[in-house]
């Protein structure tokens, strides 16, 4: 009999086969997964979130890309990844389907009082959107709406009155971009300065700065996150820990609904300078 050298093992009794070894990984992980679900009891009340990504297809013998949507709740000290489906396609029928799926496989059909999803027809629709279909999990259940895509309507509404171009990018802000190399960034104006809105500004604004140095003290898992917050601290009259310096404009898809804050807040800020078309 062969050995393995000084681990003194049989080799004949070892499996070295790559498809052997790929059926015991898939069979531990069912088990280890069959456990995990049957050991989640949370005691508290949960949300599920659910937000549809397109991705590359790593499984199944066909390659390019697939609908695939994360599923989770969360709770008082509760955060779950549930699932991460693939979806035949991206309709609200799919959808709910595949929520309601992942509820029941792990059992929290009872647990679940709340809804949190972006602002898409598909989810939010009044007729057949997604959170229309979830009432079949028999109660009355809390709707919130992802507040980046609450803003993201505010700011839309904001900017559509003066601006009915269907084109993905915003031509006042492209001029804004191109302008930007002959900006003095040293001479800027913050709303302290200004007449108008020094005396509105004053009640609140120390507890803005206040908020804004606290959120940056935090891990940001966006830069974009950090430069808006950085530039409300300065339009404010405040100084950001890492001094006052300002980054060179970025994307202006109209998709990007925090590039309109940052944008509308840069050109305010250097307005003396620009003239906007």
């Amino acid at each position: 009999m062969g050995s393995t050298g000084q681990l003194k093992e049989d080799v004949e009794e070892l499996i070295i086969s790559p498809s052997a070894i790929r059926r015991a990984r898939m069979k531990h992980r069912k088990l280890f997964s069959s456990e995990v679900r049957a050991t989640f009891d949370p005691a508290v009340p949960l949300i599920v979130h659910w937000d549809g990504k397109i991705m590359d297809n790593f499984t199944g013998l066909e390659r390019g890309k697939v609908d695939r949507l994360p599923i989770l709740v969360s709770g008082h000290d509760v955060i779950k990844l549930l699932c991460v489906p693939k979806l035949r396609d991206g309709t609200a029928a799919t959808m709910a389907q595949a929520v309601t799926q992942g509820i029941d496989d792990w059992g929290l059909r009872d647990r679940i009082k709340g809804l949190c999803f972006d602002t898409t027809a598909s989810n939010a629709g009044t007729k057949s959107g997604v959170c229309i279909r979830l009432r079949q999990i028999g109660r009355q259940l809390l709707n919130l709406a992802c507040r980046h895509h609450i803003s993201e309507i505010v700011l839309e509404k904001v900017f559509s009155v003066h601006d009915v171009s269907k084109s993905p990018n915003m031509e006042l802000f492209s001029h804004f971009k191109d302008f930007w190399p002959r900006v003095d960034q040293g001479s800027f104006c913050t709303a302290v300065e200004d007449e108008n809105l020094a005396d509105m500004i004053t009640p609140w604004k120390d507890d803005v700065i206040m908020f804004a140095l606290g959120q940056l003290e935090k891990f940001q898992p966006r830069d974009d996150y950090c430069e808006l917050l950085e530039l409300a601290i300065i339009f404010l009259g405040g100084t950001p820990q890492r001094g006052i310096r300002f980054r060179y404009p970025g994307a202006i898809h109209r998709a990007r609904w925090m590039a309109r804050a940052i944008y509308s807040i840069k050109m305010w800020l250097f307005r003396k300078q620009y003239e906007p078309l």
